[in-house]
């Protein structure tokens, strides 16, 4: 692995999307260059950048084959380079806009759902996809505490079940390509009597988007190949004997800073829990119960109290995992000298 002073002097070059030309002749030129580079990022845990750094050289590829004047050596070199854009290296980045389109607009179109709860200013709301069968749950709220714990504590997979109700098993599968943020995950929830337990595995990443950072969760494909990850065959391993295997569409955290010691947290998924029918009473427990303790548990355990407390897991795990935490200050450091913090940038939601 590169060093740190080597990573951040990379980070410098890689944290911004280079000027992709709109000439077919300066596009052949560059092409392997700027290939390259989304390389690097995919290869460095800048999902989300890379992704749009890839949808925007796709696009601008598309755009130069229609240029009635190129030769045929041109158009023939132009397709070459776009076919790399296809290579199953990149998969993973033709899909990341349309994860964060659902989440982001599932997120931010609150007109669309239904509010079954305020309670300790935590909202709650519900949607129901009668065309899929699955279901939607949301959850939004303000967390007093500064945005690294927040990150902190959804990063630490393993320390779910110290915090998070229902959840009876929570563990870090695997790092996806020996990445610091992308990862595999597997989660089991007791679910009551007789029902058998459920079990998730989810593919997870994020990074900062925007104004917030943003971290995209959905469940791992049963095809799904996970290179360099250390996994038998590359694959996700079965749910463990007696559990069931739900399904989570796709989901995220949105985590905007208000200010340097409150943070806005919202918090959407979609998921079908493979039920033949869901009954009334478990979807109340969910949309009601499991949202409100999810934000209301994670304000405690982000909390500056909570952190500072020689007991804290989720403070000895970020000194001992400078490697993760180091990169994720840093990032969140960069970010902020971009973008600052404004005071009041988001008005928590009214009781």
């Amino acid at each position: 692995m590169p060093s740190d002073v080597s990573e951040a002097k990379q980070a410098e070059v890689l944290e911004s999307i280079p000027e992709i030309p709109v000439s077919p002749a300066q596009l052949i030129l560059e092409g392997e260059s700027l290939i390259s580079k989304i390389s690097a990022l995919y290869a460095d845990d800048y999902s989300i950048l890379a992704s749009e750094f890839w949808t925007q050289l796709d696009d601008a590829l598309h755009v130069a084959l229609r240029v009635p004047e190129i030769t045929e050596e041109q158009s023939e070199a132009l397709r070459q380079l776009r076919q790399q854009l296809r290579e199953e290296r990149f998969s993973h980045l033709r899909e990341v806009p349309q994860e964060m389109k659902f989440v982001l607009n599932a997120i931010n179109d609150v007109d669309s759902w239904n509010k079954v709860s305020v309670t300790e200013g935590i909202s709650s709301y519900y949607q129901e996809n009668a065309e899929t069968g699955t279901h939607s749950f949301q959850v939004a709220g303000e967390v007093r505490a500064p945005l690294f714990n927040v990150v902190a504590v959804i990063n630490e997979i393993g320390l779910f079940k110290e915090w998070l109700p229902s959840v009876t098993t929570a563990d870090k599968v695997a790092s996806i390509g020996g990445k610091r943020v992308s990862m595999l995950a597997q989660l089991t929830f007791k679910i009551p009597w007789p029902m058998a337990p459920r079990e998730v595995m989810l593919y997870g990443y994020g990074d900062t988007f925007g104004d917030s950072v943003a971290v995209f969760f959905r469940s791992a494909k049963d095809s799904e190949l996970f290179p360099n990850s250390g996994l038998e065959n590359d694959k996700a391993p079965p749910p463990p004997e007696g559990h069931v295997r739900a399904d989570l569409h796709f989901g995220g955290f949105l985590l905007t800073p208000i200010d340097e010691n409150r943070t806005m947290v919202r918090c959407v998924f979609n998921f079908d829990p493979k039920f033949p029918i869901l009954p009334y009473w478990l979807l109340n427990v969910v949309s009601e119960k499991f949202c409100y303790f999810l934000l209301k548990f994670l304000r405690k355990t982000a909390s500056p109290e909570a952190f500072k407390s020689p007991e804290c897991l989720h403070s000895k795990c970020i000194q001992e995992n400078r490697r993760v935490y180091g990169e994720i200050e840093r990032r969140l450091e960069v970010w902020k000298a971009k973008n600052g913090l404004k005071q009041q940038a988001v008005e928590p939601e009214s009781q």
